[in-house]
C-alpha cells in the first residue's frame, strides 16, 4: 500500500506482511504538511500495523530542515503507541541529521544513514522485514 500526499511532500509505503514503513519526505514542511503526514498515518498505515512491533525507513535525502521539531516528536510518541520500535533515517545533509536527532531521541533512538540500502539492511538484521 502506497500513500501518496496531495501537494508532493512525502510518500508512506507498506508492503502487505511487511514490519518496515518506507518514508520519502521533500521539501520545506510547514505545520499543515505534519498534519496531513500524521492524518495518513491514522487512516492509512495504522491498520495496516494492527499488532505489530514496526520500525520506519525514513528517506530524507530531498528534505530540507523546518519547523516541524514538536510535531515529529508528537507523531513518533504516538507511533511508538502502536507498536513503532525502531527507525532508520536517510540524510544526506548534516543540518537534517542534527534536527532529527533532536526531535525525539528520547523515545526511539534512529540510526542515521548514508543511503537507503544500509538502512535497509540494518533493520532487516534487527528482525523486520519488508
Amino acid at each position: 500500500m502506497k500513500v501518496v500526499d496531495v501537494n508532493g511532500m512525502y510518500t508512506i509505503e507498506v508492503i502487505t506482511g511487511g514490519t518496515i514503513v518506507h518514508e520519502f519526505q521533500k521539501g520545506f514542511w510547514k505545520v499543515e504538511d505534519m498534519k496531513r503526514f500524521q492524518a495518513d498515518y491514522v487512516a492509512k498505515v495504522a491498520p495496516l500495523l494492527k499488532g505489530k512491533i514496526w520500525a520506519k525507513c525514513s528517506d530524507l535525502t530531498e528534505y530540507q530542515t523546518s519547523s516541524i521539531v514538536d510535531g515529529i516528536h508528537e507523531h513518533i510518541t504516538w507511533a511508538a503507541g502502536i507498536g513503532l520500535s525502531n527507525a532508520a533515517i536517510v540524510v544526506s545533509s548534516a543540518i537534517i541529521k542534527m534536527q532529527m536527532n533532536r526531535g525525539d531521541g528520547d523515545i526511539i533512538s534512529p540510526k542515521i544513514y548514508d543511503n537507503k540500502s544500509e538502512a535497509l539492511n540494518w533493520l532487516e538484521f534487527e528482525g523486520y522485514k519488508g
